[in-house]
């Protein structure tokens, strides 16, 4: 068969069977099944059908393809005998529609076809960019990600993609909108053949007459990234500067020679030009972002500069204008940097009352920007508001946690109540941070008959933390004496549980001849030679190691439990220490914490000059990269079992811990 007839035949028949096929057994259905700009469709969901209970409700988004540029928008849904539904018309511009369904806080976005479907400009007619970006959309991108609007498993193959490059190729209204990803496809797909054809597009998109600045930039993006030809690419942003004076190619290149400049006071002299031409209220710093067309990097790296200089500065009015004034995407980076990070040293550069100054200023930003109609104001983009709220909720609510927590140690409770109220329904359980100052929060405003139940889902969810443990179990004493231990097991998911347990015991190793002696704190020597017939633990951890630190309420809670019991031994190895009074830091963080550790001292290096020289030797045996590393070594002194790192939920460190020794106990008996 002719190549020509045979790519249209096969987007044909694929284009039948993403849509009518499986109509009757997909959660998802639009009718009438072929549909045209102006058009009102019948969209409807089974949830059920998807495995979701839809028992409190489904909320839907739109998402719609027209200039070339993907918008969401929220969507009315109601629920009927024949499932949720609700007629939409199609607007006109509109090349792809896509659909989210809402259930609880997941999304359902499709399977391996997506709720999606390919929008004709009339009868007979099919939208520009339709065929093309139907590919594209499910493609890996320069990321290396599938496009947010459909779930990862549709992804298409490279060759897969060029079935709909092809049937738009020649538009060079649709190429030229979407050459970077087009080029990127072709390349994938035939990467021997390629660059003939990219090179020929280029020379044909470069003869059209009223080319934009953006798709200039795009031609020079495919011959310096895919064709990696930099010479041409070069040589087109001297066009682009030439053509667009003042556009965004044009201060790209101001900000980094801002960047490169290393005198600070013609630096700041470039930055005030700079920001005096271009103002970032005409000229925000979003148009940065886009992937395809700006450079990310470098607007990150000058306005970043600029906000840490006012931060190190302690120039709050500075700082407060530039957290006002800065992309959306930036605002988690500065809550860490500016509220969170400084309180991971000794001696913190600010006050816990500044810190809650900056953050309150964020969390309000967040909270504003969040809800506003502009999808750039907001930092939403694509996403549709409903779907972008629920997200931005969920993804910072840790900040919303530790904002909490400064807001009731600089006695603003009864006010931080308030906020916690408006964000308890989007987080939930889901985040240790936020679950910790919640019922601290509730306890002291004396309001346990919030937290126990708050906790009691916690546990469940093994988000709890101890503190929380202990909030429970003052409230359990108050009527019973004895049993609360049973009573937390018997609040705890089984299904957690026994998944966690599962991948514990698959966890398991076996390395035997590890053996070191190294000094405790008080210059005893504890050889690991001769504690065989013991379990031991080993937490390989450092001063400045703020996760080593965080993770120890857990550590210290294994230590509790096997206290009393002669055949487990606990030992925090101190290494990679960068200071020379490490040992002092040591005994003032112990004290400060009230931690029951046995803390033994790494031998010095001569190749680095510092602590870790037996971290050093057995960091290739175990694999270990870096700290905290917890090793617990069975009773015949083989290593069984080695983690890394720490991801929030002390608890969970316990439980691991004294599940392992379980374990290698009931292997002896």
């Amino acid at each position: 068969m002719n190549k020509a007839v045979y790519w249209p035949l096969l987007g044909a028949v694929l284009l039948f069977s993403l849509r009518g096929s499986a109509q009757y057994k997909s959660p998802f259905s639009l009718y009438p099944e072929v549909y045209s700009q102006g058009d009102t469709v019948q969209v409807v969901y089974r949830p059920k059908l998807a495995g979701h209970d839809d028992s409190a409700g489904v909320r839907a988004s739109v998402y719609l393809y027209r200039n070339f540029e993907w918008e969401g928008h929220d969507l009315v849904i109601k629920k009927t005998d024949s499932g949720w539904v609700t007629p939409y018309v199609i607007p006109s511009g509109a090349a792809m529609i896509a659909f989210h369904f809402l259930i609880g806080d997941s999304v359902d976005k499709g399977g391996r076809i997506p709720y999606a479907g390919l929008v004709h400009e009339r009868p007979g007619k099919m939208a520009d960019g339709a065929y093309m970006e139907w590919g594209l959309f499910r493609n890996k991108q320069k990321t290396g990600m599938v496009s947010g609007i459909v779930p990862a498993i549709s992804m298409i193959e490279p060759n897969v993609t060029m079935i709909w490059v092809g049937k738009e190729w020649g538009n060079s209204t649709v190429v030229r909108n979407l050459f970077p990803g087009m080029a990127r496809a072709i390349k994938a797909a035939y990467p021997d053949k390629a660059d003939s054809v990219l090179r020929k597009m280029a020379v044909h998109l470069m003869e059209q007459p009223d080319l934009t600045e953006k798709q200039w930039i795009y031609i020079k993006n495919v011959y310096g990234e895919v064709l990696q030809d930099r010479v041409v690419a070069d040589s087109l942003q001297k066009v682009i500067l030439a053509k667009f004076p003042g556009g965004l190619t044009d201060r790209i290149s101001r900000l980094w020679a801002m960047y490169m400049q290393r005198d600070s006071t013609l630096k700041a002299g470039l930055r005030t030009k700079f920001f005096t031409e271009f103002p970032l209220s005409k000229f925000p710093l979003d148009a940065y972002l886009d992937p395809e067309s700006g450079d990310a990097s470098i607007g990150g790296h000058v306005y970043i500069d600029m906000a840490t200089r006012a931060f190190n500065g302690h120039r709050w009015d500075e700082l407060a204008q530039l957290i006002r004034e800065s992309p959306f995407q930036y605002l988690d980076y500065f809550y860490q940097h500016y509220c969170m990070y400084p309180f991971r040293v000794e001696n913190p550069p600010i006050t816990s009352k500044a810190a809650l100054g900056i953050s309150s200023l964020i969390v309000e930003e967040i909270l504003r920007r969040i809800r506003d109609t502009d999808p750039v104001v907001s930092g939403r983009g694509a996403v549709a508001p409903a779907e972008w709220v629920q997200h931005i909720m969920m993804e910072d609510s840790g900040i919303f946690g530790y904002h909490l927590g400064l807001m009731i140690d600089n006695g603003e409770a009864e006010k931080a109540y308030t906020l916690a109220l408006q964000l308890a329904p989007y987080v939930g359980v889901a985040d240790i941070p936020f679950n910790e100052n919640y019922v601290r929060l509730l306890h002291q405003l004396k309001k346990d008959e919030a937290a126990i139940p708050f906790i009691r889902r916690a546990i469940y969810a093994n988000t709890a933390t101890p503190s929380m443990l202990a909030v429970l179990e003052a409230d359990y004493r108050r009527t019973k004496a004895t049993g609360f231990l049973d009573y937390y097991q018997s609040l705890r998911s089984e299904a957690v549980l026994d998944k966690e347990h599962t991948a514990l015991e698959k966890s398991l190793i076996h390395i035997p001849g590890v053996t070191f002696a190294l000094p405790d704190m008080a210059g005893r020597t504890v050889d690991l030679a001769k504690l065989k017939g013991k379990i031991v633990v080993l937490d390989f951890w450092a001063t400045w190691c703020f996760p080593c630190k965080s993770a120890m309420p857990g550590m210290q809670m294994a230590v509790n439990k096997y206290k009393g019991d002669p055949s487990v031994a606990f030992y925090f190895i101190s290494t990679l220490e960068e200071r020379p009074d490490y040992k002092k830091s040591i005994v003032n963080f112990l004290k400060e914490k009230n931690y029951d550790f046995t803390v033994l001292c790494d031998q010095n290096d001569p190749a680095t000059g510092r602590n870790g020289l037996v971290f050093g030797r057995l960091a290739p045996v175990l694999k270990m990269s870096g700290i905290p590393q917890k090793v617990i070594i069975d009773q015949n002194g083989i290593v069984r079992w080695v983690t890394s790192g720490f991801y929030g939920n002390v608890i969970q460190v316990a439980d691991e811990v004294s599940y392992v020794i379980e374990l290698l106990k009931k292997e002896r008996g």
